[in-house]
């Protein structure tokens, strides 16, 4: 069966990827966005966004919001965190976010 994707939280989604230079928004089915092989935020099955952060970062966000696993098919995504709706929903946040996943990858060596 075919994923059904939140067309609200897509464009949301979407919305802030535009505001950042350079990247698109990857993937028809499971969107997704990278830098240099390293992909940085995605849509999970339940369309909730989410990013890729340093270790300390995630250890901020962990302290603020919690830290529970994100999943994508059986497999623990180490680095990422869920962001919450509050988040999702406020586009400068949204915003910083995918600024931070992606300065986050791009300290990492290229794929």
């Amino acid at each position: 069966m075919p994923r059904t994707i939140d067309p609200e939280r897509l464009a949301r989604y979407e919305n802030a990827v535009a505001r950042l230079d350079g990247i698109k928004r990857k993937g028809k089915a499971n969107p997704y966005t990278a830098v240099n092989g390293h992909m940085f935020s995605f849509l999970d099955e339940e369309s909730a966004l989410c990013v890729r952060l340093s270790p300390e970062a995630k250890a901020e966000f962990a302290a603020e919001f919690g830290d529970a696993p994100v999943m994508q098919y059986g497999s623990v995504m180490r680095g990422y965190v869920t962001l919450p709706e509050s988040i999702a929903a406020d586009p400068e946040a949204l915003h910083t976010y995918l600024r931070r996943a992606m300065d986050y990858v791009l300290t990492l060596k290229p794929k």
